[in-house]
């Protein structure tokens, strides 16, 4: 138990979401002193809603105290301190905000909106009571949620277990405060996968047999909770239809829910339960018309009473491309007919003119194309619905004619996903700060009337949710790069506590960046439709000191903070951080060592390591773990009350399922230790030839190289290293292999002591010795010749120059720095604004968005007696950016490139929607494009960047040298060290 006053400063957002007029040193209302709590009114008058808002609101204040508080319908009834609840326009309201002398001037007409002040209770003038006061239903909703929040309620009470702790004292700040109108008109979410209805069926409503009445009355507590309004319901064949019941539009009404469908849903209605091909012919408007209309008028006959968005347009029923059209003309064609003819529809049901009557048009996949044809005529009140490229990047939005329109617009998101080229259906892993850029970039562009997110099963969405629902109320609040990152910071802290707040939120922080490097469930490399199988990945094994082992080590440091999380977690906590954070952690991480295991265990197979097959039984063993995860959360925690809702087996997909693990045979007719370094270089002490490490660079300062030493048989071996130079330093110089731990391997990170090192080029040599080898092995270490320009900011290293876009020497014009998105840290993007340039324009080019670095670049390695890297003095020079699309239908994405002051060539970023291109860039959430075949001499030199085009978001730039190693990451910057 522990003491609540709840103060302005540490209110939940209210800074943020409430534009009030604060008293000087306000005075407080106490709810509870300890033994009494305050009494819940509500205004009958002011409908369902309200009185709904007032029993939560009595729950929360029982778990919160113990004790139950007296609930009443009645002004007078009530006793002590109290919380009224209703809306401005009801008469009793408005006469105690008249009495009080309490303006509404500030809510008056607006949507969503509710004020709240500290008046004397009707019921007893002595004691005090707060008046919250709503402008619509879902404003006084709101005001009670805020309160709520203020309380110390999470809105995962209920659905991510994060229990609600008792207090002995609760206190309110007594100043008026006005709410200002949500960002986003509509805001909601889409339930579409199956695992919530096996929940349902499984655990919560078995007699429903999937989402009834019951679980969504759950669901829209918690879209209260999250303060959302709208909701498109489960569309999976499997799900009882949201339309077989009419006491689920019942609960959607008493919520203050507006109900609404996909974009493949049209009129309200359920295509893959309520359309039966075999009796009503094909989903087709050609061969079909009439059926489809009496279809679509069955349902708004029967449900247009009800607050609704009615989704305009088609699709194939099941959401599959258009039946009866193959061209992007013919498909516009047919909508043009389609949509005319659904608004008779709903004017004719209806009984009122159709602009009159909400409607939304989502142009999703194809439909986008068959928009852009300019064939459909879409009247101008309907909200164009705009989706992203179903990996969280935004196909285009309103240009500035469209931006005009009285309908507006809005964006459809994805958090999880079923699909090519890859599904994302098992954890919920979107980068925050990609879904950051894509909805501050939606926003600019006044795509403000809706938002819809969809969340799959609803769990283990819920971080993801909640932040997507947290900018769609108060964009504001997320105006600046890094707000991302904030808000997160800000949830743990308040769903777990301050004492471990910023560590939770590191671990989540670098779990969704591992991921957007490469989300775990693509770590397979195969792809979905066609359904591909496994490959190994394209991590570096043996360069960059080797991807493979970095992510690894990544994965593991996160999973052990992660446990250690767990372990410290008081009682009440454990089950909420194990479905919010340790779950997904621990489970993701497992699917990317799962694979990287697999990977080294070829690679190292064939390099003939006895590691080989230890790393084939790590296969196994991630494997092994995630499915202890999904039994975990589903049997184990929160004693069971989930089960159902996880599986290990999406879809039943290659990457999903346990993979054929090789066993190694060495041969056993000699025993030898082997060396490999970074860059590749292998040695295993048998041959002529000795290894180089990567040449070092004083400019890098403390880089280090990894070198690795391991045995080709399973045998006990002692090794040790021996630099022959004082500047020479290894992080580990003796140790031992043994079959008992399974260690046939030992890296060593070798790195130079600048400070004994000579000043020139040279070089050294570190002795290996291993008892199990045949004689002792010999690794280079070279030193690199001071670098004669000291302007240069970058160098090339292992025969490439990295650059990180942020970190350039110069940046001028309308470039914005996006800390926290991207791949480096920070991406530069162009403004959204500006008009495009003519590369061929030069005072156009001139005053173009420009960045600037400078490197240099040393002699290639020709030393053919132990090369490292043999490279050539022929480039190709990449621009690697996010995969972004241009803002609107007519828009590109080109930057010029300028080596060396020379003419810049023009390279655009643009491409085709579900080509081969497209289907790449978002598995690698990377976009590239680059110049051939670059002459490019040892010296000095300068790297030009201009933006042509608004919205560019550039990443990282690299120059490879002809021979040099492939990242798939980015490669490590080789900027100077200063």
């Amino acid at each position: 138990m522990f003491k609540l006053i709840v103060r302005l400063a540490a209110c939940f957002g209210w800074i943020a979401l409430l534009g009030g007029v604060a008293v000087a040193k306000p005075s407080e209302v106490t709810l509870y002193d300890g033994g009494v709590v305050a009494s819940v009114v509500y205004d009958t008058a002011s409908g369902t809603p309200v009185r709904k808002a007032a029993e939560l609101l009595s729950h929360d204040l029982s778990q919160l105290t113990g004790h139950a508080p007296f609930v009443a319908p009645d002004l007078k009834v009530a006793k002590g301190a109290g919380v009224i609840v209703g809306l401005a326009s009801s008469p009793s309201i408005a006469a105690l905000l008249k009495k009080n002398k309490i303006s509404t001037a500030a809510i008056d007409g607006k949507w969503e909106t509710y004020g709240r002040a500290v008046i004397p209770a009707p019921w007893d003038p002595t004691a005090k009571a707060i008046l919250i006061f709503g402008s619509d239903a879902r404003g006084a909703v709101w005001g009670v949620v805020d309160l709520t929040r203020e309380m110390g309620v999470s809105a995962w009470e209920w659905w991510a277990d994060v229990k609600i702790r008792k207090v002995d004292h609760i206190a309110i700040p007594a100043e008026l405060r006005y709410s200002k109108e949500p960002s986003v008109k509509y805001r909601g979410f889409f339930i579409n996968a199956s695992n919530l209805r096996v929940w349902a069926a499984k655990t919560y409503d078995k007699s429903e047999g999937g989402i009834g009445p019951k679980t969504y009355e759950r669901v829209f507590e918690l879209m209260w909770r999250l303060k959302s309004n709208m909701l498109w319901p489960g569309m999976n064949g499997s799900d009882p239809p949201f339309n077989v019941h009419k006491e689920n539009y019942d609960l959607a009404k008493d919520y203050a829910i507006v109900r609404g469908t996909s974009h493949v849903e049209m009129l309200l209605r359920n295509n893959a339960a309520e359309w039966d091909p075999k009796t009503m012919g094909p989903y087709n408007w050609v061969k079909n018309k009439n059926h489809l209309k009496n279809y679509w008028h069955g349902a708004v006959e029967k449900w247009g009473a009800y607050d609704n968005l009615y989704t305009i347009g088609m699709r194939g029923a099941d959401d599959f491309p258009m039946e009866g059209a193959d061209t992007a003309e013919k498909m516009g064609d047919i909508l043009h007919d389609v949509v005319s003819e659904q608004r008779k529809i709903l004017s004719e049901t209806l009984k009122k003119p159709a602009d009159q009557i909400p409607q939304v048009f989502t142009p999703y996949k194809e439909i986008t194309a068959a928009y852009n044809t300019g064939r459909i005529n879409l009247p101008k009140d309907v909200t164009i619905v705009w989706p992203d490229d179903n990996y969280g990047y935004l196909l285009q939005l309103s240009d500035a004619k469209e931006r005009q329109n009285p309908g507006g617009s809005g964006v459809y998101y994805h958090a999880t996903f079923w699909g090519a080229p890859g599904n994302y259906l098992f954890l919920a892993s979107t980068d925050p700060s990609l879904m950051w850029e894509e909805m501050s970039r939606s926003y600019h562009f006044d795509a403000r009337n809706i938002w819809m997110l969809n969340v799959g099963n609803i769990k283990p969405c819920e971080y993801l949710t909640d932040f997507f629902l947290a900018m769609a109320f108060d964009m504001d609040a997320f105006a600046k790069p890094g707000s991302a990152r904030a808000y997160l910071q800000n949830w743990s802290a308040q769903n777990f506590g301050k004492a471990h707040g910023d560590e939770i939120a590191d671990v989540m922080w670098r779990y969704y960046k591992l991921a957007f490097n490469r989300n775990p469930e693509f770590m397979a490399f195969s792809t979905t439709f066609p359904e591909t199988a496994v490959q190994q990945t394209r991590y570096n094994i043996t360069d960059f000191g080797d991807e493979n082992a970095r992510r690894a080590d990544a994965y593991k440091t996160i999973m052990a903070e992660s446990k250690s999380l767990m372990a410290s977690m008081p009682e009440d906590r454990k089950s909420a951080f194990y479905e919010l954070v340790d779950y997904t952690v621990n489970t993701g991480g497992n699917m990317s060592l799962k694979q990287l295991a697999m990977d080294k265990s070829i690679a190292y197979g064939l390099q003939r390591r006895a590691s080989a097959n230890v790393y084939a039984e790590e296969v196994e063993k991630a494997h092994q773990q995630i499915a202890e995860n999904v039994r975990r959360y589903n049997q184990d925690n929160a004693d069971g009350k989930w089960n159902g809702i996880a599986t290990d087996y999406p879809q039943t997909l290659p990457n999903y399922l346990p993979m054929a693990i090789p066993s190694w045979k060495m041969p056993t007719d000699w025993s030898r230790c082997g060396v490999q370094v970074d860059g590749g270089g292998y040695f295993d002490d048998k041959g002529w030839w000795y290894p180089t490490l990567p040449t070092f660079n004083r400019e890098l300062g403390n880089r280090s190289y990894y070198m690795d030493i391991f045995t080709e048989q399973p045998v006990s071996a002692d090794w040790s290293v021996t630099p022959n130079a004082p500047w020479i330093r290894t992080d580990k110089r003796a140790g031992h292999f043994s079959p008992a731990t399974k260690q046939f391997e030992q890296r060593l990170h070798v790195s130079v002591d600048w400070s004994k090192a000579p000043q020139g080029q040279s070089e050294g040599l570190i002795n290996v010795s291993c008892s199990a080898g045949q004689k002792p092995i010999e690794v280079h270490v070279r030193l690199a010749p001071p670098l004669a320009d000291k302007a240069a900011s970058f160098i090339d290293a292992q025969g490439v120059v990295s650059m990180y876009a942020a970190h350039a020497d110069a940046l001028t014009g309308a470039w914005r720095v996006l800390d926290g998105v991207g791949h480096t840290g920070a991406d530069v993007q162009a403004s959204l604004d500006m008009a495009p340039v003519d590369p061929d324009d030069a005072a156009a080019l001139a005053k173009a968005p420009r960045l600037l670095y400078r490197f240099a670049t040393l002699p290639p390695d020709h030393d053919y007696s132990f090369p490292n890297y043999v490279t050539d003095e022929t480039a190709t020079v990449k621009a690697i950016g996010l995969p972004v699309f241009p803002t609107t239908k007519n828009g590109r994405l080109r930057i010029a490139v300028s080596l060396d002051r020379g003419r810049p060539q023009v390279l655009d970023f643009n491409v085709v929607y579900y080509g081969a291109k497209w289907r790449q860039n978002v598995l690698d959430n990377a976009a590239a494009v680059e110049l051939r075949d670059v002459p490019l001499k040892p010296g000095s030199h300068t790297l030009e960047v201009y933006a042509l085009d608004p919205g560019v978001t550039l990443d990282r730039f690299e120059i490879r040298f002809a021979g040099a190693a492939q990242a798939y990451d980015a490669a490590p910057e080789t900027q100077v060290a200063h």
